[in-house]
């Protein structure tokens, strides 16, 4: 049996693919009844890493939960919100960092400096948005000098 398709042996095997979030792990869609599963719906999708699975009706359905395992499985998710947190909090630092470089190229009088530091600036701010940032972009900020 190959490590590349590990569960193909199994009752019900479907298709699997390497989780997005953990690796080495897979995810993997079974015919729910042969496995032995009750989910109520014909397919059954199982995180390997976290033993969660899903129940979905189409095949369809159950290819799109195995691709994006975080919808269905709580410690997936879990690992996606780190991320996300990990990724808006260097994106704020590039912000705090363009912020001050704006404030010195303006006291210098370096026009073209300052241009170029805010289109990068607006740029952060697009991918804090994109990241699912919601609060001010100066909330760490603001904690920090708040005491």
């Amino acid at each position: 049996m190959s490590n590349r398709k590990q569960h193909n042996q199994e009752a019900g095997y479907v298709a699997e693919r390497m989780n997005p979030h953990v690796k080495g792990c897979k995810v993997v869609i079974y015919v729910a009844e042969k496995q032995g599963l009750d989910v109520g719906e014909k397919y059954a999708v199982v995180c390997d890493s976290h033993s969660t699975l899903v129940g979905d009706s189409s095949l369809k359905a159950a290819r799109l939960s195995m691709k994006a395992p975080e919808n269905f499985c709580d410690g997936c998710r879990k690992i996606v919100d780190e991320q996300m947190e990990a990724t808006i909090d260097q994106l704020q630092t590039q912000y705090w960092y363009l912020t001050s470089e704006m404030s010195w190229a303006d006291k210098q009088g370096h026009i073209a400096d300052q241009e170029k530091l805010r289109k990068e600036r607006f740029h952060i701010v697009g991918e804090l948005l994109a990241a699912g940032h919601t609060g001010s972009i100066d909330s760490k900020l603001d904690d920090f000098y708040r005491w």
